[in-house]
């Protein structure tokens, strides 16, 4: 859903952007309006998006030894990471580790279920439980409304 901005809103965005070199954040503040819609506007006006490099990290040295160690290790802990790189000279902290990690770790497989599906007013059981069995019972509930209700109640047949 494309809302509509006036023209001599667009035609200001424009030219704060352009005239006086303001950032996209300033210009959203200063007319109330939303930096994605100043992205927008700047956007259909043909002007490009910014590409902003990525900064060097402090443990990109030690990328190379953390893939190593997670493809042979796939549940190696962070902490445990953390000390082996604090051992080989990292000089940052166990947070940005953590979050690089988390990237790093190859993925699990994703497993396929299949959705267990019941008519509504079909109780359904789980787990077997030797020791409980399920009590039926209709409760009556607000309004007058009747529901069906299982109740675990001890089975002593089987406690014998």
């Amino acid at each position: 859903m494309e809302l509509v901005i006036a023209k001599d809103t667009e035609a200001e965005i424009v030219r704060l952007y352009h005239g006086e070199r303001w950032p996209i954040g300033t210009i959203a503040g200063q007319l109330g309006l939303h930096h994605t819609t100043v992205q927008r506007v700047l956007r259909q006006t043909g002007v490009d998006e910014k590409v902003v490099a990525p900064r060097p990290s402090i443990v990109d040295p030690f990328v190379p030894f953390m893939v190593e160690q997670l493809q042979k290790y796939p549940e190696l802990r962070s902490t445990r990471l953390f000390s082996m790189l604090k051992e080989r000279g990292y000089p940052g902290g166990p947070d940005h580790v953590r979050r690089v990690v988390g990237r790093l770790r190859p993925k699990k497989p994703a497993e396929a279920f299949q959705r267990l599906r019941t008519l509504p007013g079909v109780p359904v059981c789980t787990a077997v439980d030797h020791a409980f069995a399920l009590k039926l019972t209709t409760a009556v509930i607000r309004g007058g409304l009747q529901r069906s209700v299982a109740t675990r109640v001890p089975n002593l047949r089987n406690l014998v």
